[in-house]
């Protein structure tokens, strides 16, 4: 049996990875949605429970897909323990390089209660690199979120996180899509393209990675 779990992003809750988890229960997987605190405990901690939730699993190969924040969650439980169950990362608009949005926000007043504990690893990103797991990451290309309605971003991409800022030199793969960084949860292409990575490891089978 092969299984998804999937982890949401800052300020969401789980339901949100709600549609990409049916989309990719019709092709027979197995999904689980991860809910943690995002803003009141560390990014080790949530590691740490994720950890404990992916071995609460019967799945011959187990996925990770997580959206921003929820992906640096996954790198730091892949970097704090060994895979139990294989299987590839689907990355969704985490901010790899560290988010100016993120680090320009702490200066904002009531910074602290807005962000907690979610402020440093969003504002340095991937500071580690798990090794042996194929990583992919769909970067969306449409700028409408919060970095644009507070004319704080600062280079082109989903609206929340530069595109710049979702490179890094050990992704097995990435992909632009035409969505925005909340607007990729229910987006339809990002569905189908994050199936095609766990499948094959690539976005696309005859596309080069980028």
């Amino acid at each position: 049996m092969t299984e998804v779990v999937l982890v949401h992003g800052l300020w969401m809750g789980a339901w949100t990875l709600g549609y990409l988890a049916r989309r990719w229960r019709r092709q027979g997987w197995r999904t689980r949605l991860f809910p943690y605190t995002t803003t009141r405990a560390s990014l080790a901690d949530n590691a740490a429970r994720l950890d404990a939730f992916c071995r609460r699993s019967s799945a011959d190969v187990q996925h990770l897909a997580g959206h921003s924040l929820g992906g640096l969650v996954i790198l730091e439980m892949l970097n704090q323990a060994s895979r139990p169950h294989g299987g590839r990362v689907l990355l969704l608009g985490t901010p790899l390089g560290g988010s100016h949005l993120a680090r320009q926000a702490r200066r904002w007043p009531g910074a602290g209660l807005l962000l907690g504990k979610a402020a440093a690893p969003l504002g340095g990103g991937a500071e580690r690199w798990p090794g042996d797991v194929e990583i992919g990451l769909v970067a969306g290309t449409r700028p409408l979120g919060l970095g644009t309605l507070t004319g704080r971003l600062h280079a082109p991409g989903d609206g929340t996180v530069a595109l710049d800022e979702t490179r890094h030199p050990d992704l097995a793969d990435r992909v632009e899509l035409p969505v925005t960084h909340t607007s990729m949860l229910w987006s339809p292409a990002v569905a189908q393209a994050g199936l095609a990575f766990l499948q094959n490891g690539r976005f696309e089978a005859d596309r080069p990675a980028s």
